[in-house]
């Protein structure tokens, strides 16, 4: 679920971390960091966007999912739902058609919304380039 708090970013950088059973000075080399600077960018979850860029490239990943836990299926979902509210519609929904999924699809839009424009242009550049 979108998540862009620090909280959730330092669990999802570390658990990706982990999973490639990565040590922490080898991932503050790979990004240019000193071991001391990047153990507190951990634990604080405070990545610059060049930074998870990286972290993407370094984890297989996208900075998206680093980032917000967004994959590319919650990415088409918020595509689906700026595309109706940009011929100003409100999106409609038969009962129980996919419902999980289209509540998904609106709480995210609802939070991408709440993103500052930098960060929602980021997100639809990266729609647009993988045409979701």
């Amino acid at each position: 679920m979108f998540s862009s708090d620090s909280e959730s970013i330092k669990e999802r950088i570390k658990d990706f971390r982990k999973s490639f059973k990565l040590k922490q000075p080898e991932v503050a080399d790979y990004l240019g960091l000193t071991r001391t600077a990047y153990v507190g960018r951990e634990k604080d979850g405070n990545f610059t966007w060049d930074h998870f860029l990286l972290l993407a490239e370094l984890f297989d990943t996208t900075p998206f999912i680093l980032k917000y836990g967004l994959d590319d299926d919650d990415l088409r979902g918020i595509a689906k739902s700026m595309r109706s509210s940009s011929r100003m519609q409100q999106p409609t929904f038969t009962i129980f058609d996919d419902f999980d999924s289209k509540i998904t699809d609106l709480s995210n839009y609802s939070q991408f919304l709440s993103l500052d424009a930098s960060e929602q242009n980021l997100i639809i550049s990266y729609i647009d380039e993988k045409d979701l």
